[in-house]
């Protein structure tokens, strides 16, 4: 299969976004939706796109090389270079490097020196930082398809490269212990509230996560009611990822079921766990 190509604008983005968010899958199907920070690595020729992780996220790196077929969603301009306002979604399969070459590691550093500032240096912040700066995987990801939205078409998408986009999901069936919250709705609609950026990812027929932005609509009993254009959402019940974040230390990723109710743009999501993620700005 040929190598997926993009557009001007849609490279702009790319390269330009700071944070982009990460879907994988998990052992039961569902899907984990959480920031990296992808610094520009992209290459329009070979059709790839790639992020580094520290090798103490363990979990998401072996949920990757377990089943290594990805997302990543580029959705939003905060801090960037691109004036777009289309989102950018690419799914692809990903490869795992955990011992990259000491050449491609020093490059990384310089390519966040320039996109971020220079780190403090002198030998105990050397000491402190060694981990985050020596124990890196990079995650290689050969782009299969690429879809991009506009910001007035959140129904439909504006172009599709690579394969076909596939049929809706069906319903999975509810997890053995119910579809009952975990944790409080209301401190997690509460904590999800003031940040601007709200994406869910589920699991696509094909078995690529899929990642859209919704807007969260209140409580409904124990569940969270969230919003998101008719095509953004299939009919029937499912494992889903919910992330939200803005440009501050902290990001709130909870996962868990998710249907529709009373109509196809509607979705209640009841949260099965709340993991706080903890970064350092502007990236997340």
């Amino acid at each position: 299969m040929p190598a997926v190509t993009w557009s001007d604008e849609v490279h702009e983005v790319l390269v330009g976004d700071p944070t982009a968010a990460l879907a994988y899958t998990t052992p039961q199907r569902g899907v984990v939706v959480t920031p990296v920070s992808p610094l520009g690595l992209a290459d329009r020729e070979a059709g790839t796109l790639a992020f580094t992780s520290a090798l103490a996220f363990g979990r998401k790196l072996n949920r990757i090389l377990r089943d290594p077929r990805v997302a990543l969603c580029y959705h939003a301009r905060d801090y960037g270079s691109s004036t777009s306002r289309t989102l950018v979604l690419a799914q692809g399969d990903a490869e795992v490097s955990l011992h990259p070459p000491e050449d491609r590691l020093a490059a990384l550093h310089e390519r966040m020196a320039d996109r971020f500032g220079g780190r403090k240096q002198g030998t105990l912040w050397d000491w402190i930082q060694y981990e985050a700066d020596h124990q890196r995987a990079f995650v290689d990801i050969t782009v299969t398809r690429l879809v991009t939205w506009g910001e007035r078409t959140p129904h439909d998408w504006t172009s599709l490269d690579g394969s076909p986009w596939p049929d809706p999901p069906g319903s999975q069936d509810p997890p053995a212990r119910g579809t009952h919250a975990r944790i409080d709705p209301a401190e997690a609609a509460r904590r999800l509230a003031p940040l601007p950026h709200r994406l869910i990812g589920y699991l696509g027929s094909d078995g690529f996560p899929v990642v859209r932005p919704v807007q969260t609509a209140g409580i409904d009993g124990d569940r969270i009611r969230l919003e998101a254009p008719t095509a953004a959402l299939p009919p029937g019940g499912r494992r889903a990822g919910l992330l939200g974040h803005r440009y501050t230390p902290h990001c709130a990723a909870p996962a868990g079921w998710s249907r529709p109710k009373q109509a196809p743009s509607t979705l209640r999501s009841p949260l099965a766990a709340s993991r706080p993620h903890r970064c350092a700005p502007p990236a997340c």
